[in-house]
């Protein structure tokens, strides 16, 4: 069986390094970019079976991403969960009504535990 792949869009290398590390010990394939203009290519190549994206992305929203992935027909079917380091609940609601499947927040769940929800969001 092949390796589930794992976008992850998020701005701060320090974050990406800690995910990916993550993501990679749990036997996921993962790739990583840091700006809203670089998700369709990495998507497009990739073809992942799960993004991750950070709602803050420098002058970039995550809302913008999951927006226009979701009303791309080549793209709207992936699963997207949004994450965040602020827990408020009309960012949290706003991102579900765009289609995220899951909000977490970074400061309330540790990588390694992301890492072990990624087979329930996709099945």
């Amino acid at each position: 069986m092949a390796s589930k792949k794992i976008l992850l869009i998020e701005d701060d290398p320090d974050q990406i390094l800690m995910y990916e590390t993550a993501f990679t010990k749990a036997g996921f394939l993962v790739e990583a970019v840091r700006h809203k203009g670089e998700v369709l290519a990495a998507i497009k190549h990739e073809r992942p079976d799960l993004v991750f994206v950070d709602m803050l992305l420098g002058e970039d929203s995550g809302l913008d991403v999951i927006k226009e992935l979701k009303n791309n027909i080549d793209t709207r079917d992936i699963v997207i969960v949004a994450l965040s380091n602020f827990n408020k609940k009309d960012l949290v609601k706003e991102a579900k009504k765009l289609g995220a499947k899951d909000f977490l927040v970074k400061s309330q769940v540790m990588p390694k535990e992301i890492a072990g929800l990624v087979e329930g969001y996709l099945s």
